[in-house]
C-alpha cells in the first residue's frame, strides 16, 4: 500500500503531445509491439528495465517505479542519482513482482520489461497495454548484450524524441 497515495499528478505535469498515431516496432523477444506515438508515458518492471531506460536519456517518460528503485545505491548509479525523481514516483511492484492493478491506475503508453515473449504476450492481455521486452541481463557492461540490445530498446524513445524535434 505504500504507493496508495501517490497519484499521477506528477506525470501529468508534463507538457507533452498527444499521440498522433502508432509505430509497431520489434522487441528483444522478437514480438511485433504497437504503440502509441510519440509515446508519453512508460513504466518499467523486473530487472535491468529501468537502468536500460535511464541510458535511454528517458527517465522523463517514467511514471511508476518498483519499490527497490527507491532505495539509493551506490552499485546503481542510475539510481543513486535520479534517486530525488524516482522517490516521487508511485509504486507499481517490488523487484519483479508487479502490483498489475497499480499499473493500469498509472495508465501509461508503454510497459517496459526483462520478459521472454510468453510472459510479455500474458502480461499485455492481462493489462491491455503495450509490452516491449529488454533484454535481461547479469553484467550492465556486457558490451555483446549491452549495446545491440540498448538500440533495439531505445527505438520505442526514438518516437518521442523524433516527434518532440519535428515541433
Amino acid at each position: 500500500m505504500a504507493g496508495a497515495g501517490c497519484s499521477r499528478k506528477e506525470g501529468a505535469e508534463r507538457a507533452s503531445p498527444a499521440p498522433v498515431g502508432v509505430k509497431t516496432i520489434t522487441d528483444v523477444a522478437g514480438r511485433q509491439v504497437t504503440m502509441p506515438d510519440p509515446l508519453r508515458s512508460i513504466v518499467c518492471v523486473n530487472v535491468g528495465t529501468l537502468r536500460f531506460t535511464t541510458y535511454m536519456q528517458a527517465l522523463d517518460l517514467v511514471i511508476g517505479v518498483e519499490q527497490n528503485e527507491l532505495q539509493p545505491n551506490i552499485s546503481k548509479l542510475f539510481n543513486y542519482v535520479n534517486n530525488a525523481r524516482l522517490s516521487k514516483l508511485p509504486v507499481m511492484g517490488d523487484n519483479g513482482t508487479v502490483y498489475e492493478e497499480e499499473v493500469i491506475a498509472l495508465s501509461p503508453d508503454l510497459i517496459m520489461a526483462a520478459l521472454d515473449a510468453e510472459s510479455a504476450d500474458a502480461f499485455r492481455e492481462k493489462t491491455g497495454i503495450p509490452v516491449f521486452t529488454i533484454p535481461l541481463i547479469d553484467n550492465m557492461f556486457d558490451a555483446a548484450c549491452y549495446r545491440p540490445h540498448l538500440r533495439r530498446g531505445a527505438s520505442p524513445v526514438h518516437v518521442k524524441r523524433n516527434y518532440a524535434a519535428a515541433q
